[in-house]
This record gives C-alpha cells, sequence and structure tokens, in this order.
C-alpha cells in the first residue's frame, strides 16, 4: 500500500488508564458545540460502553451504538432488494445445499429438515428457498438461519464488508449522514468492520478516529489483516499520553512492559508513588497468597484459569455446567464468562438475563423502590412480567401485590434449584408464561437441564461478587482500575496463554510489543500465502507423505529463514525446530516450524501481563512458580529488576 497519510483518518492511542471514554466524550461535545447540525456517528463494543457515552453526551444529532446494532439498522432499508437476496443466495449456496443434503449426517439437521418440509408442503430445495425468501435480516445469533435469509454475528459485519465493496453508492450514503465517526476499542473490532468504515470515508470529507489500544487486544475478532491501513492513519494528532490510574511506579513498569517510545506515559505529580510493586518466587503459591490477602484484604486476584476464579466466588458447578454446553464452548462467539458476568443487556444467554432481571427486580423491592418496579413490569421493550399484576383497583390488590412479591424474594433466597425457582414463579404467574415454558422441560434433550438443576446459591453469589468484585481473570482485566491489584502468573492450554514462555523471552531478550505483534502476523501471513499459492494446507500432510511435499517444505523453509534472519522473535521461537528438521527432515519435524500457536499464546501472556498490571492505582503484586523459572531464574529476577519490581523470594 502507499506510504501516505490519510488526512481525514486518526488513530488514537489510548493506553490503560489514558481516558479514552472522556477523550471521545470531549471530542465529540466539542464538535457539536461548534456545529449543532453535524452529524456524528459513534461506534462502541457493548451496551453498557453505549449507555454511558449517551448518558454523556446531549445531543440527537449523535448517534451511539454497538457495531452490530449500527450495522443491521443502516443496512435494512437493503435487505429486500432482489440483488441483496441474490447476493446472500450466491456467498451461502454452497452451506445451504451442505444443509439440505445434510452431508454431515447430523440427526438434528435432519429433524430440521424435515420440520421444514412439513411446514411447507413438502418443499425444501435451493430454488424454493431462494425464490421464497423476501428478505434478509440479522438473527442475533451466533449461527446463520441459512433458510431464511438469517445472518449471524459474524456474517452479518462479513456481509456489510461485501455489500459496500459491490455497492459503492452505499458508501456514499454513510459519508452522506455523517460527518464524523468514531469507533471506540478498534483493537476489538473485526478486519471486516475496520475496512467496511475505511472504504467508505477515504477520499471523502469525514473524519474517521479509531481509538483504542493494541495492548488491550483481549478478544480475537481482529486477525490482523488491517495492520497496512493503520500505517495510513494519522496517529499524532491525537494521543494520549496520561495515565491518569496508576501510581508512578506502576507506569514506569507499564512505560517499561510496552518497550516502545510511541506509547510511553506520563503521570500526574499528585499520584502516591510510594509502593514499590513486587514479585514473589515461590513454589507455594497457596500461601504467600493467603499472607497477601491478609495484609490487603480488598485485593483483587487475578488468575489465568476461569475455574479457579469461579471456585474462589462460589459458582464453581454453574461454570462447568455451562461450559459443557454446546453452544458456549471453546472457539464460539460467547463464552461461560460472558454468560455468568453480564448482568445487563449484553448477556447473551436469555436463561441468565432473566435471572439477572429477576435479582435486579428483587434488589429494587428490598430498596422500597416501588415506582421502579412498576416502570420495570410496564416496560415494552422487556417482555417479562404478567402485567396482570398491576391491576390495582383497592386496597387489597396492592397488599396482594407486595405479598407476592415478598414470597418471591424470600423463595429467592431459599437453598433451592434454578429450576425449582423457575416453576414458582410460572405458579405464581409472576413472569410471562413463554418466557419460562422452555427451561420446563425436565428431560435430559433440554441443553439446559445441567444447569437449571444447579443451586440458585451459587447464581446468588455471582451476583454478590459482581457488586464487590475481588476476584477476576487477565482475561478479564479490561475496565475500572482497583486499588490494590495481585496478579497469579499461570499457564493456560485453553484458550492459549503461554505466561512463563513470555516470561522467558522478556528476560533474555530485549523485546518491544510492536515488534513482537508485528512479527506474528508476518509469520501467519508468509504460512498462509506460501500455503495458497501451493494449494496446500501442511496441517494436513500426513507423517507418510514426506517425500511428495518435501520440495515445498524446504521451499518455504529457505524463505522464512531469509525474511526472518536474525529476528529475536524466529530466533527464540524456531531455531531450535529448525536445527531439529535440518538434523532429522521429516513432517513432524517441518510442522514444528510452522506451529503459530506457542507465538500466539506468548503474545497473549504479553497483553495480558500488561493489562493486569496496569489495573492496578497503588498496590501491584505479581505471583511467580519458582519452578516454572528455574531454567532462567537469574535472567528473570535481573529483567524484573530493571522493569521496576522489587523481586521477594
Amino acid at each position: 500500500m502507499a506510504n501516505a497519510v490519510n488526512n481525514n483518518m486518526f488513530l488514537v492511542n489510548a493506553p490503560a488508564g489514558s481516558g479514552k471514554t472522556t477523550f471521545i466524550k470531549d471530542k465529540i461535545n466539542e464538535i457539536v458545540d461548534n456545529d449543532k447540525n453535524c452529524k456524528i456517528l459513534c461506534i462502541t463494543y457493548t451496551n453498557r460502553a453505549t449507555d454511558e457515552l449517551i448518558s454523556k453526551i446531549n445531543s440527537k444529532n449523535v448517534k451511539i451504538s454497538t457495531i452490530h446494532s449500527f450495522v443491521s439498522e443502516f443496512l435494512n432499508i437493503y435487505f429486500s432488494n432482489k440483488n441483496i437476496i441474490e447476493l446472500y443466495f450466491e456467498i451461502y449456496k454452497d452451506d445451504i445445499l451442505n444443509r439440505i443434503n445434510n452431508i454431515s449426517n447430523d440427526e438434528k439437521i435432519e429433524i430440521a429438515n424435515q420440520k421444514y418440509r412439513e411446514e411447507h408442503d413438502g418443499n425444501l430445495s435451493f430454488e424454493y428457498l431462494k425464490n421464497n425468501t423476501e428478505t434478509i435480516s440479522y438473527n442475533e445469533l451466533a449461527f446463520n438461519s441459512l433458510y431464511y435469509g438469517g445472518l449471524s454475528h459474524d456474517a452479518l459485519l462479513l456481509f456489510a464488508e461485501i455489500l459496500m465493496d459491490k455497492y459503492p453508492i452505499i458508501k456514499k450514503r454513510l459519508t452522506a449522514l455523517y460527518k464524523y465517526i468514531f469507533i471506540d476499542e478498534y483493537q476489538d473490532t473485526s478486519a471486516n468492520i475496520l475496512r467496511f468504515f475505511y472504504n467508505s470515508v477515504k477520499d471523502s470529507s469525514t473524519m474517521l478516529f479509531l481509538c483504542g489500544d493494541k495492548m488491550q487486544q483481549i478478544y480475537k475478532s481482529y486477525d490482523g489483516s488491517f495492520e497496512d491501513y493503520l500505517s495510513l492513519f494519522n496517529s499524532e494528532t491525537y494521543s494520549l499520553k496520561m495515565n491518569y490510574r496508576s501510581s508512578k511506579n506502576i507506569v514506569k513498569i507499564l512505560n517499561n512492559i510496552y518497550n516502545d517510545s510511541l506509547f510511553t506515559q506520563k503521570c500526574p505529580d499528585e499520584i502516591d508513588d510510594s509502593n514499590v510493586p513486587q514479585i514473589y518466587i515461590t513454589n507455594d503459591i497457596g500461601t504467600v497468597l493467603n499472607n497477601i490477602e491478609v495484609q490487603y484484604p480488598e485485593i483483587l486476584k487475578l488468575y489465568i484459569y476461569n475455574k479457579e476464579r469461579f471456585e474462589n466466588i462460589g459458582a464453581k458447578n454453574l461454570y462447568e455446567k455451562i461450559s459443557n454446553m454446546e453452544k458456549y464452548s471453546f472457539g464460539r462467539k460467547y463464552s461461560p464468562v460472558d454468560v455468568l458476568l453480564k448482568n445487563d443487556l449484553d448477556n447473551p444467554d436469555p436463561l441468565f438475563k432473566l435471572l439477572f432481571e429477576i435479582h435486579n427486580f428483587l434488589k429494587i423491592y428490598k430498596l422500597k423502590q416501588y415506582g421502579l418496579l412498576i416502570q420495570k413490569i410496564n416496560n415494552k421493550k422487556q417482555k417479562i412480567y404478567n402485567k396482570d399484576l398491576l391491576k390495582i383497583n383497592k386496597h387489597e390488590d396492592k397488599k396482594h401485590f407486595r405479598n407476592l412479591i415478598e414470597e418471591i424474594y424470600r423463595k429467592y433466597n431459599e437453598n433451592t434449584t434454578i429450576i425449582d425457582f423457575l416453576k414458582f414463579l410460572n405458579d405464581k404467574k409472576f413472569v410471562l408464561n413463554q418466557i419460562i415454558e422452555n427451561y420446563l422441560e425436565d428431560t435430559d434433550e433440554n441443553e439446559y437441564f445441567d444447569v437449571l438443576n444447579q443451586n440458585l446459591q451459587e447464581f446468588r453469589n455471582i451476583c454478590q461478587y459482581l457488586e464487590t468484585p475481588k476476584i477476576s481473570t487477565q482475561h478479564g482485566v479490561k475496565g475500572e482500575g482497583h486499588n490494590e491489584v495481585v496478579f497469579i502468573a499461570e499457564d493456560s492450554g485453553n484458550p492459549s496463554v503461554k505466561m512463563y514462555k513470555f516470561f522467558e523471552l522478556i528476560s533474555k531478550n530485549n523485546i518491544c510489543y510492536s515488534e513482537f505483534e508485528k512479527f506474528y502476523y508476518d509469520y501467519v501471513k508468509d504460512i498462509k500465502k506460501f500455503e495458497s499459492s501451493m494449494q496446500i494446507n501442511f496441517s494436513e500432510v500426513k507423517k507418510n507423505e514426506y517425500e511428495k511435499y518435501k520440495n515445498s517444505f524446504e521451499e518455504l523453509i529457505k524463505n522464512l529463514q531469509l525474511k526472518y534472519d536474525g529476528n529475536i522473535y524466529y530466533n527464540f521461537f524456531f531455531l531450535n525446530a529448525l536445527n531439529l528438521y535440518n538434523s532429522k527432515p521429516n513432517v513432524t519435524n517441518f510442522k514444528e516450524l510452522i506451529k503459530i500457536n506457542t507465538v500466539f499464546g506468548t503474545l497473549t501472556a504479553y497483553k495480558l501481563f500488561y493489562v493486569g498490571c496496569s489495573r492496578a492505582k497503588k498496590i501491584l503484586k505479581v505471583i511467580v512458580n519458582y519452578s516454572q523459572i528455574n531454567k532462567f531464574h537469574n535472567e528473570f529476577k535481573t529483567k524484573m529488576n530493571n522493569l521496576g519490581f522489587h523481586v521477594v523470594e
């Protein structure tokens, strides 16, 4: 790509604690003050972030929305167009035919196909579906509704980019509507959507702001394919250099971990710096953690493993049962953490969205805010409660209403299971029957069967935890700071987090996050590009096929050696594998040279270590397992001291 900076596109680097939300709010309000008729679009990552900004920006000309809500609404006028429907069936033709023919021999698909035929006079063919689809839509699910033109979360974003490329007039409509576009948490936004906005704004007068911090890229929505475009953004005009959260000692450590002058943060003079962050090297993590908790009872504990986290919360069984559900298994759009820890409209699960709603209802009841209770029952957007409850014509009706809520409150706090509580709500006609009926099927085929039979106390423990969280994971650390933080260093296989590999890398080398990330994306791109040109998928090559692919193996190895000669990341991760392959060439040893999971897990650990440390305002402590670093013990101690930690053994 051309090495030129677009003067209407800005990359706003906003490290942890630098006031990104305040910047977005102030910038939008400044624009509105100067031009009250100027239309602005602000894309946020969650409904909660949307609500927070809406509360701080008062202008009907500012549209604040999550990406899925905006794209769905913006493209909706095209979804009934015959050409767009034709495009949908062109894109998903193979998927639809595979489902019609049930090539996976899936019993559930066969049942669904039979049901469709029964509802459509025996018809189920590609042409029938195509001719009978009047519109496509966003189905708000993790999977496509192929027979009904329903686009999933991911498919909606991909389809948006394809539409934009095919019909340039859509780009013009976007830039005609909005003169300023802000993308919050750009690092967690898919490359499809970043390109969607980039290609729309390019060569227009609309200003595009990408706000965020690549070091806080926890989710895997972004695949690195937008990197070349990012270099074309103006990153000098707006850069948030001040850290308003952490002490000077912690900010110093953060700067040393990042190790990049472009992202160096400063700290207000008034922020206390009397406490020196500590790293404990021990073989008895439990004892050290207990001693720290005695000294700091309110300290936030950060774990890698969610199992340990929920065990500490008192919801281990609930977490395990949700983890066993297919739709929340590893690699799916939403995880058990999303289900259990999102107590608002962002919760992806209807059961837990309902439970959190009931919990909040009862919480309001105990505060005797009866007006708010009535508002909740009457809320037209949330069709949950039986509105007959509000047919209050005399004093006895009012008394009955209060007695009912008190009865529900007592039941909620009893030693009971989730399913028994739901049955109670159903018997009392407190919640609309259609909200609960799917959960009341007492069979093993009910996907919620194991979850529903867990004790409601575990859910109450989660609600209590969310009010005063003292336990988290490094994956869940994005957000507000905490005065006291203890970080328990661990490895994880699912998802891949190689914390001790990261410690070894940083102990033995002078590493920089930006350079490491670039190496990862480049290395993956080089392997995929070579596979594409040779029409090979190396992961599928069998052990006995070495001679068949030998020349291809060696050509790729040669190319990688030439490109990454002397690269510290290539040497660290692949030099031993290269030597092993040279001494014993075979398929197994070759695959070690293209295995990028360890690189990804180490890069993830790098980010989590930085973000975990950045959560601390005043007190930061890290606990490290001695047996995991004993091979580079001295280098580790020296490096941690140089970063700004005091090492305790």
